[in-house]
């Protein structure tokens, strides 16, 4: 246990196997860590966006999604945490947790077009074994 002032006494890691998600190699995996903002839940491969403080909040349809969460995140009404966020690879769109102002493929499909750099997400499904 580490007790030196400023650290934490104690540490939890998680893990996750993203091989769900991830159904292609021509564009690498690129993940990025963000500040999630206040009020927030956020599950496993939510696509996200900026708020005007550059916090990640959910993306709602009609605006670009700058990447997917990594892991699930929830914080409280004055708290804010780091997540991990993938901004650039090969994902099965079947997989991901979009809002429900994503209501048709098509939508879905756009969710990343337009999205700042280093985004590059190429949504795809896998094919049959």
């Amino acid at each position: 246990m580490n007790n030196a002032p400023g650290l934490p006494a104690a540490e939890t890691v998680m893990t996750f196997d993203h091989s769900q998600l991830i159904v292609g190699q021509t564009i690498p995996v690129f993940t990025q860590t963000f500040e999630v903002a206040p009020e927030q839940d956020l599950a496993l491969y939510t696509p996200i966006m900026l708020n005007e403080a550059k916090q990640i909040v959910k993306a709602v349809s009609g605006t670009p999604s700058i990447g997917i969460t990594a892991f699930p995140v929830q914080t409280g009404a004055a708290e804010t945490a780091n997540c991990a966020v993938l901004r650039a690879g090969e994902f099965d769109p079947a997989v991901i947790a979009y809002d429900a102002s994503y209501d048709t493929r098509a939508k879905r499909l756009s969710a990343f077009e337009g999205a700042s750099s280093p985004t590059q997400i190429n949504l795809k499904t896998p094919l049959p074994a």
